[in-house]
């Protein structure tokens, strides 16, 4: 029960777990069915019933320990260890001298909790006679819990990283762009490939 409402609370990790089940319930069905279709084929040979053996009760033991094992292993590894998701919403307009904050938003129930945040930013320009994208630098402020870190240089389709430290409950990203000299440079900034590595 409570690993089926994992899975529909979060529906990529959900994923991972209901493959782990399938895995280990074919290998365990599959398992229980040929030894089921050998004993009769030999009971039909000779002509007896034989109560199962050492070996018959050894392997359903481990069939299903291993019926349970492997989903659970599945469980800890998304819940504790895998990579996570990350999303930002809409896409924001950043500019020279303001910063706009954005708020990514992580996919799990237990929140940040530690890692590497790795994100590539992609900026568009607001005006088609701006071409400000390529030399512009967008600077990215990590405010972790309220207290702001330190700066990251990222540029467009390039990928960037800030460390969350463990028991981190809330994550904010001050976003700021340097533009060339002489230029009123205004983007869209967006992020692709967000994932929190753990």
């Amino acid at each position: 029960m409570a690993v089926t409402v994992y899975m529909f609370a979060q529906p990529q990790r959900g994923a991972s777990v209901a493959a782990g089940l399938s895995l280990a319930g074919t290998l365990v069905a599959t398992g229980l069915t040929i030894r089921t279709a050998v004993r009769a084929q030999q009971e039909a040979v000779t002509g007896e019933s034989r109560p199962p053996s050492t070996a018959v009760k050894f392997w359903a033991v481990a069939g299903l320990a291993a019926s349970l094992l492997v989903p659970s292993s599945v469980w800890v590894w998304n819940r504790w260890f895998s990579d996570l998701d990350v999303t930002y919403g809409n896409a924001v307009d950043v500019r020279e001298g303001v910063w706009t904050v954005v708020v990514p938003d992580i996919d799990s129930a237990s929140g940040w909790k530690g890692g590497e945040l790795v994100f590539t930013p992609v900026l568009q320009p607001v005006s088609d006679l701006s071409d400000c994208v390529v030399p512009s630098i967008l600077r990215v402020e990590p405010r972790l819990d309220g207290r702001a870190g330190t700066e990251v240089p990222a540029r467009h389709d390039e990928q960037s990283s800030i460390n969350i430290p463990d028991r981190t409950d809330h994550v904010e990203l001050g976003l700021q762009l340097d533009a060339p000299a002489e230029q009123i440079c205004i983007v869209k900034v967006s992020f692709k490939d967000s994932q929190l590595r753990r």
